[in-house]
C-alpha cells in the first residue's frame, strides 16, 4: 500500500482518536482485562491526533516553507476555536476559585502549561504550540538529511528527552516530539511515493506488540515510576505509527464492503471536529462525573454518559461554525 493512499485517511485516524481519548476519560466499569487494558492505552490518543499533525504540517511546510507564516496559518486554524472555548470555560474556572489572574492569562494564551504554575486547562495546548515552532526546523532537517541521517536524528530526539526526566511538566511534552517527527517522516515518504511493503509492515505490528507489552507490564509493576521518566508515552512512538497504517488498511478494506463506506465518512466527520471534541470533553467529564459521584446517580450513569455525549455533539458543531462565523467576519474587515 502507498503512504500516499495511507495518508488519505488521515481525518480517519483522528476521529478514531478522538473515540479513544473519550473512552479513556469517561469512567465505566469493563467487563474484561483486555477492554480495560484498552482504555488504559487511551493516552495513545493523542499520540495518533500528533502524527496526523506531523503529516499535515510537513505538507503545509511543502507548499509554503515560510516559518512565519506557517505558524500564522496553524494559529489561524485553531486560535479562534481555542479563544472562543476559553471565553467559557475561563470565568467558569475563576468563579470556583480554581486559578488567579496571571493563570488565566497562561491559559488563554496556551502557554500556562510551560509555567509549572499549575492550573492549567491541559497541557496538549503547550506542546501543539511547542511542536508548530519546531516543525519548520523539523522539515529542514528532513529535507537536508539522507535516510541514515533522518533515523539518527531520531535517535537524538529521543536522546534529548532524557534530560527531561523526573521534569513532570515537561517531560510529557518532549516525548510527544519523537512521535510528531515520525508523522513527518512518513509524509516525506509519501511525497517521495514511497510504499509500505508486507515486511515492514509485519516489522512495525511486532514493534507496536512490543510497546503494548511494556505498557501492559510497567501498569502491573512500575505504575508509581511511569509519569516520571515518560514511561507512559515512550512506547506510543511503537505502537501509534502502525496503528494508523492498520486503520488505513482496514478504511480502504471496508470501502469495498456495502455500507462500509458511511462508517469510514462517520470517523472521518468525528476527526473534522477532533479539536473542538478535546476542547469541550474536559468538562463534559469533570460536569458529568461530579455530579453522579454527588447525586448518587452510579445505576443511572449508561444514561447520563449518552446524553452527555449528545450534549457534547451539538457543542462541537456549534462551537466550530461559531469560530468560522468569527473567522470569516474578520477575513471580510
Amino acid at each position: 500500500m502507498s503512504c500516499r493512499t495511507i495518508i488519505k485517511y488521515r481525518s480517519v485516524w483522528m476521529g478514531a482518536a478522538m473515540l479513544w481519548i473519550l473512552f479513556f476519560h469517561i469512567p465505566m466499569e469493563l467487563p474484561s482485562a483486555s477492554l480495560r487494558l484498552f482504555r488504559q492505552l487511551g493516552y495513545g490518543g493523542v499520540d495518533l491526533c500528533l502524527f496526523a499533525s506531523g503529516v499535515g504540517c510537513f505538507y503545509s511546510l511543502s507548499k509554503d516553507p515560510d516559518a512565519g507564516r506557517f505558524l500564522g496559518r496553524r494559529l489561524w486554524r485553531l486560535g479562534p476555536v481555542y479563544l472562543i472555548f476559553m471565553l467559557f470555560w475561563l470565568p467558569w474556572q475563576y468563579t470556583k476559585g480554581v486559578v488567579t489572574l496571571p493563570n488565566l492569562l497562561g491559559n488563554l494564551f496556551g502557554i500556562q502549561y510551560l509555567t509549572a504554575l499549575h492550573n492549567e486547562f491541559n497541557w496538549y495546548i503547550s506542546a501543539i504550540l511547542v511542536l508548530y515552532v519546531l516543525a519548520p526546523y523539523l522539515k529542514a532537517v528532513i529535507d537536508t538529511a539522507g535516510r541514515k541521517g533522518r533515523v539518527l536524528f531520531l535517535g537524538l530526539l529521543l536522546v534529548l528527552t532524557v534530560p527531561f526526566w523526573m521534569s513532570g511538566t515537561y517531560i510529557i511534552i518532549v516525548t510527544r516530539i519523537p512521535i510528531f517527527y515520525l508523522g513527518m517522516l512518513f509524509a516525506a515518504a509519501s511525497a517521495e511515493g514511497r510504499s509500505i511493503r508486507p515486511w515492514q509492515l509485519l516489522v512495525a505490528v511486532a514493534l507496536a506488540a512490543v510497546g503494548v507489552a511494556a505498557l501492559n507490564w510497567g501498569f502491573e509493576h512500575i505504575m508509581d515510576r511511569m509519569w516520571a521518566y515518560g514511561l507512559h508515552w515512550y512506547p506510543h512512538i511503537l505502537i501509534a505509527p502502525p496503528a494508523c497504517v492498520l486503520l488505513s488498511l482496514l478504511m480502504e478494506a471496508l470501502e469495498r464492503l456495502p455500507g462500509g463506506g458511511r462508517i469510514v465518512g462517520l470517523l472521518s466527520k468525528i476527526g473534522g471536529y477532533s479539536f473542538e471534541i478535546y476542547l469541550l470533553h474536559f468538562p463534559m467529564v469533570d460536569i458529568l462525573s461530579e455530579l453522579i459521584r454527588e447525586r448518587g446517580l452510579q445505576e443511572h450513569r449508561t444514561l447520563i454518559w449518552t446524553a452527555g455525549l449528545l450534549v457534547l455533539s451539538c457543542g462541537c458543531v456549534v462551537l466550530q461554525r461559531a469560530a468560522n462565523t468569527v473567522t470569516g467576519w474578520v477575513r471580510k474587515k
